[in-house]
């Protein structure tokens, strides 16, 4: 096998993923119990390929980065991107660094490890072709005798097509094209402008962008279905295990049941009574106590969702604390797609189950509830018998106000002994 490098993309601020990525970089949040990062590392790693260059911007940490990658055993080198916008620009800024053929891959997607495999197995200067139902999404490659002709990028008709998924095999001379590109309209350096000519190798598996974050919950789902089911060492007491589960160390299940395929990371703590189904992962640290029921959600470290709660379809980040009988609505009256609000306006998420995206460290009081679809920043308080039914932004405390009316307790006796009379009264005349 001819020896190769990798470049990892990994420098987008992930915007679109807020709140999540006010407190984590998009590329380390959690799916199926590891950094999307990591999964696109460990796909790298069991084809062989192991020197590895992680491309991040300047305002991103990378001990965070380093430290957390090394918990699965990835020491990579790091590269921070210039100044430039842009795929070219990030590809761009390895050339002092890369000294042989190599792959870029972005690292906020979810793969297949036959990703890799068409690619090292493609001709050199290749890039990966996935079709899909609807190109306006995408690059849509146009070919010729198996080259590419040209890209459009988000074509506005919404048509079938060979989608670039940015997944591309190169060798020294991209270096040399990328420097006499030119900035776009979008005032960014597109690696698009120097694609003409080369092979498209057409992929037929898994592949998906995380743009969004209820995007994390179909890959978690995808993940953990192909996930083999460990030899487990969890302490589990009076609970029916009926899915796949896999559980890490000092995990502890009581009185529960666990039914679908279900991630347990480190020292989580399951019941009493807890029912847990579906696709669900489930941070390490965390406690899902009596009578609480999670179902297809990620769950992130250090979360506390102790009594009578429900979290359905949602993204949970880390260090929330739940309120007894809190409740994350998943499902519209009208059974109609969810929609959410973004700083880009309205989207339709696709989906008609969708719960809460929940930032970290964020506190609800007792018999809370969110309404589906809606985003809560990281550090708010959501008080008690909140209904939140639009967005909260960080940092912020709601509470609800409450008129209260009291009765005196003799003033109260003389109304029911009027309000007797008064019904002796009406019982008389009706005879």
């Amino acid at each position: 096998m001819v020896k190769l490098s990798a470049l990892v993309l990994a420098a987008g601020n992930g915007t679109r993923m807020r709140p999540l990525t006010y407190t984590t970089p998009k590329p380390l949040l959690p799916i199926a119990g590891k950094p999307i990062l990591v999964h696109a590392l460990n796909k790298l790693k069991s084809n062989g390929i192991t020197n590895i260059f992680v491309l991040i911007n300047k305002d991103m940490d990378k001990s965070l980065f380093r430290s957390e990658l090394s918990k699965y055993g990835f020491n990579p080198k790091f590269i921070i991107q210039g100044d430039g916008y842009g795929t070219g620009a990030a590809v761009l800024s390895a050339k002092e660094y890369i000294k042989q053929n190599f792959l870029v891959l972005a690292g906020d997607s979810v793969f297949d490890g036959n990703a890799i495999q068409s690619l090292i197995h493609s001709d050199v200067n290749s890039l990966l072709a996935l079709e899909v139902k609807d190109v306006s999404r995408f690059g849509s490659i146009y070919e010729e005798n198996g080259r590419v002709k040209k890209i459009v990028e988000k074509p506005r008709t919404r048509t079938s097509g060979y989608a670039n998924i940015s997944m591309y095999y190169f060798d020294l001379n991209i270096f040399d094209k990328l420097k006499k590109i030119k900035l776009s309209r979008r005032n960014e350096y597109e690696i698009t402008d120097v694609l003409s000519g080369m092979f498209v190798t057409k992929y037929t598996g898994f592949w998906m962008d995380i743009a969004y974050p209820w995007h994390l919950l179909t890959a978690n789902r995808k993940l953990l279905s192909t996930m083999p089911s460990d030899d487990y060492e969890a302490e589990i007491t009076n609970s029916k295990i009926k899915g796949k589960l896999m559980a890490e160390k000092g995990v502890v299940i009581e009185n529960s049941i666990i039914e679908g395929d279900v991630y347990l990371g480190k020292n989580v703590k399951i019941g009493p009574h807890s029912y847990i189904r579906g696709s669900t992962s489930i941070g390490q640290d965390s406690q899902i106590g009596d009578s609480t029921t999670v179902k297809n959600s990620i769950v992130m470290k250090n979360v506390k969702a102790k009594h009578l709660s429900y979290i359905g379809d949602s993204v949970v980040g880390n260090n929330v604390n739940f309120g007894a009988g809190t409740q994350l609505a998943n499902y519209r009256f009208d059974a109609k797609n969810v929609v959410t609000y973004l700083k880009s306006g309205w989207v339709n998420t696709g989906t008609h189950k969708l719960g809460s995206i929940i930032g970290d460290n964020t506190k609800f009081g007792v018999l809370s509830s969110v309404m589906p679809g809606k985003l809560v920043g990281n550090d708010c308080w959501i008080g008690s018998g909140v209904v939140l039914g639009k967005n909260l932004s960080s940092n912020k405390h709601i509470f609800v106000r409450q008129d209260y009316t009291i009765i005196d307790k003799e003033l109260d006796e003389s109304t029911k002994e009027q309000n007797q009379k008064n019904t002796a009264t009406k019982n008389k005349a009706t005879k």
